[in-house]
């Protein structure tokens, strides 16, 4: 039978079989998408993308950090000074409006 051991040797077909495999292996373009397609994938065009996208991260994230430093003031210009100077605003405003409410509610019943 057939010996899977031997080699053979296609002295007549190698050189057609070797020009087919570099002919898949490189295949021209066959219509403008394809051309585009095979223009884009080019190193250096993979290189200006990647350059493009670490200057974008660059500057998005000098953004985030300019962001965090003013929160950052914000907040310690919120702990540092008080709202009020003079006792919380906020506690004497509710309770007026609670009694407002309650006169309101006092109102409609009568």
């Amino acid at each position: 039978m057939f010996d899977n051991s031997s080699k053979f040797d296609y002295f007549y077909w190698g050189e057609r079989l070797a020009t087919l495999h570099e002919f898949l292996q490189n295949r021209p373009p066959r219509n403008k998408f394809d051309r585009w397609i095979k223009w884009q994938t080019s190193d250096s065009n993979a290189f200006l993308v990647a350059i493009t996208a670490l200057v974008i991260s660059v500057v998005i994230g000098l953004l985030s950090l300019g962001l965090a430093v003013c929160q950052t003031w914000i907040a310690w210009k919120t702990w540092k000074e008080s709202v009020s100077q003079s006792g919380d605003i906020g506690v004497v405003k509710m309770q007026q409006f609670l009694t407002w409410i309650q006169e309101q509610g006092n109102k409609t019943e009568v």
